[in-house]
């Protein structure tokens, strides 16, 4: 009894200091399981969040598929009215002819030589078509525009009805550019279309189409 009452404060102090560090570990033990647990939310909320991030990535490209299966469709159905309408148009010319009774073969021969070309560009534009929707590189070659522009305007009168006039200037001498042939006869031709349609109402409506540089 003596020694603990000369030694007592040591002895207090001592438990006091065990008091405190087991207070100590319960506290860190608390926080460790809170923190646990946070970090367990958040992974919870990352593994979901990376889900629905997955979910969307899908829905986003079954959409663009859609939106690109379309815009083909209608890419395609909208530049073979050219070919296909020229091909109508030489072919009611052949049956009119016919029953005219004013058929020679000369005549003949040109018809079935122009339809045959405009088969052979509506199969050059669903081919070009299926290299645009592969995303495969353009053909670029080195051509005189006054003969892209040509031989665009000639497509034009084959393939409308337009009954106004309508005019080509060349230029004087050879343009050589390096271009894709087909998108440049692709732009002109619309470019005629959209004149046609807003002449369509116009009398004495005039198309002039003029190749400069």
């Amino acid at each position: 009894a003596a020694f603990f009452r000369k030694y007592q404060y040591w002895f207090w102090g001592a438990a006091a200091v065990l008091l405190l560090l087991s207070a100590h570990s319960v506290l860190v033990a608390i926080q460790v399981r809170r923190k646990t647990k946070n970090i367990q939310s958040l992974m919870e909320e990352k593994i979901k969040f990376t889900q629905e991030m997955s979910e969307t990535r899908e829905k986003l490209q079954t959409m663009e598929k859609f939106q690109s299966i379309n815009q083909m469709s209608s890419l395609l159905a909208h530049e073979l009215q050219q070919p296909l309408g020229a091909i109508k148009n030489f072919s009611r010319g052949l049956v009119r002819k016919t029953q005219k009774g004013k058929m020679d073969k000369e005549i003949f021969d040109l018809a079935i030589n122009q339809i045959i070309a405009e088969v052979d560009k509506a199969a050059e534009i669903v081919n070009h078509v299926r290299a645009y929707a592969k995303n495969l590189p353009t053909q670029r070659e080195f051509v005189d525009l006054n003969t892209v522009a040509s031989t665009s305007f000639q497509t034009f009168l084959s393939a409308t009805n337009f009954m106004g006039k309508a005019e080509l200037l060349l230029f004087p001498k050879p343009i050589i550019v390096e271009i894709s042939v087909w998108e440049i006869e692709i732009v002109l031709l619309n470019l005629l279309k959209n004149a046609a349609e807003a002449l369509s109402h116009v009398p004495d409506g005039k198309i002039k189409m003029r190749v400069n540089c």
